[in-house]
């Protein structure tokens, strides 16, 4: 089973993205989907593809997880008339820079991806820090092959407030047993109410 994937994978990566992948790309005109493509991190296409060869999302590799979350979000921005660039893999905390049509403005995004039920995401103490106007999180949540998933995108210093107040409060806590919980540096965000779900325009990227 493992050869004729690793088969059907590489005689894929020169062709068009599979069924899995290629219905949420195929509103884009063949240069947008190029831009998108070419832009990919070092081995990230052929992620993709083995990750749509697979069929599912659930139990899925954290890697993949993440660059399949980074490919609909720029898939997303391209629909909307943005360019969309993906980031190389050492650009720490930015993943996309977007841009309107025009280039007047531009944006960078950080893609969080979750394949979990629940619009949560775990994040770094550095997210408390890393935020400026220009800097948006998106966070997706996974729904599994075929289907579209959820986009949650919101502002980095509304991030960093609410991770560092949710971990105030959690510390503050104590465990079920008793003692006082201990430092972590994991962090979590949550848009429960949804109150930045598909918030695409807070990017402020359409033309006016």
């Amino acid at each position: 089973m493992r050869r004729k994937l690793a088969s059907a994978s590489s005689s894929l990566a020169r062709s068009p993205l599979p069924v899995a992948v290629d219905e949420h790309l195929g509103r884009l005109v063949p240069a947008q989907r190029e831009r998108i493509l070419s832009g990919a991190r070092p081995c990230s296409r052929q992620l993709i593809l083995d990750s749509a060869l697979m069929g599912k999302h659930s139990g899925l590799e954290t890697t993949l997880v993440g660059v399949a979350g980074e490919y609909f979000v720029a898939a997303e921005l391209s629909i909307r008339g943005f360019l969309a660039s993906i980031t190389l893999r050492n650009s720490r905390g930015v993943d996309i820079i977007a841009s309107s049509a025009d280039a007047s403005r531009s944006v960078s995004l950080q893609v969080k991806t979750s394949s979990g039920t629940l619009p949560k995401w775990m994040l770094s103490k550095k997210s408390e820090s890393f935020a400026s106007d220009n800097h948006f999180y998106a966070f997706v949540l996974l729904r599994g092959t075929g289907t579209r998933p959820d986009f949650h995108i919101v502002p980095s210093k509304v991030v960093a407030k609410h991770v560092a107040e949710s971990h105030r409060q959690w510390l503050a806590g104590a465990k079920a047993d008793g003692p006082l919980r201990k430092d972590s540096p994991m962090r979590n965000f949550r848009d429960s109410e949804g109150v930045y779900k598909e918030a695409w325009h807070l990017l402020s990227l359409a033309e006016t």
